[in-house]
């Protein structure tokens, strides 16, 4: 078995949270890959003063820093399935962690166990260069996974006016959040799904976002824990005309969420991939075989007009990307894209043809 590298030949022992260190050993498996071998474990750095949690998948790197009292130099790595294995907090030595080490290498102590841990080569990081910073709740971030699949490469951070814009499709779908902050690039960035969605399983509450000054990283910080994405280099396709065609709907209206959310589910039991919107001046009727009808108001008043689309795709929004209690969808009389709109959440949609 390979044993940790050390910088120095001195004996000694770190103390650390066991809940904090725990946590922070989850994280960073978030972030490791199986597929590259030499990716694949966490790696663990001890100083003087701080023991620095880190792992990178070659897209994303995760780095959490934890504060100590007295600490001694080492570099070591864990394996993450190690890591999910590891007992409660309350159950290590009253919330505590033991970093030992011994003439043999360097020791995890939790509890009763002991986990001899490996040879590190390090990670390393780009520097963090100067740039523009915005703070996000990363709930937000997490209304755009529905729409993130196979398909979907990369998601858009670009700035709009005054607005910095998140947009997310994967060819069907349209996701767009708009926030009311200074824009921190004016051209588009593409941060690629993969680290999108391991940042929304990693991180909970406010997070600030920076864009590096050269548009080749993005980084994400909180606290004492920051993930630095590489970001792609993919082109983005211009969604920007048929983006604001839809926000510039002349018709719109108001519905329940909740009670639509029940018609698109009953309209999934047919067991159809298209379902039939009738939009009229004061009802929404939904559904072919199994109506449903829905009060509603319509601005400004006009001739009823039938829209076909995918229900699961409808049902799956007003379930999970939406929350409020009333959502409003803009149309135009015809076949072209409308939205639906809450808040600073818009998710836009391509009508079906008629099957």
């Amino acid at each position: 078995m390979l044993r940790a590298k050390r910088k120095e030949a001195i004996m000694g022992t770190i103390t650390v949270n066991g809940e904090r260190l725990r946590n922070a050993l989850q994280r960073a498996g978030i972030f490791t890959s199986p597929k590259h071998y030499e990716w694949s474990s966490i790696q663990l750095e001890g100083e003087a003063d701080a023991l620095t949690i880190s792992a990178s998948d070659g897209i994303s790197t995760y780095l959490e820093r934890i504060p100590i009292e007295a600490g001694f130099d080492f570099e070591a790595s864990i394996a993450p399935e190690i890591v999910k294995s590891l007992p409660d907090a309350s159950l290590a030595l009253s919330y505590q962690y033991i970093l030992e080490r011994t003439p043999e290498g360097i020791n995890l102590h939790t509890g009763q166990s002991a986990i001899a841990l490996y040879e590190s080569k390090g990670i390393s990081l780009p520097p963090m260069l100067p740039a523009e910073t915005v703070s996000i709740y990363i709930s937000e971030f997490k209304r755009l996974l529905p729409i993130i699949s196979r398909q979907c490469l990369c998601i858009f951070l670009h700035g709009h006016s005054n607005n910095i814009r998140l947009m997310a499709t994967d060819g069907k779908r349209l996701g767009l959040l708009e926030y009311p902050v200074p824009p921190i690039s004016t051209s588009p960035l593409a941060i690629p799904a993969t680290a999108y969605e391991k940042v929304c399983r990693a991180f909970n509450g406010v997070v600030q976002v920076i864009a590096s000054a050269n548009k080749e990283y993005l980084y994400v910080r909180q606290k004492e824990a920051v993930c630095t994405i590489r970001l792609s280099s993919s082109p983005m396709a211009n969604y920007l005309p048929v983006l604001d065609e839809a926000l510039r709907a002349p018709n719109a209206i108001m519905v329940n969420r909740k009670e639509a959310s029940k018609a698109f589910a009953l309209a999934c039991k047919e067991n159809r991939k298209q379902a039939a919107i009738v939009i009229e001046s004061s009802r929404l009727i939904i559904g072919d075989k199994i109506r449903t009808y829905l009060n509603c108001h319509r601005l400004p008043d006009g001739n009823a007009i039938t829209i076909y689309l995918d229900p699961v795709y409808m049902k799956q929004l007003f379930d999970k990307m939406l929350a409020g209690k009333d959502v409003t969808i803009c149309f135009h009389d015809g076949d072209r894209p409308f939205s639906v709109q809450e808040g600073n959440f818009t998710f836009l949609i391509m009508p079906q043809n008629k099957r």
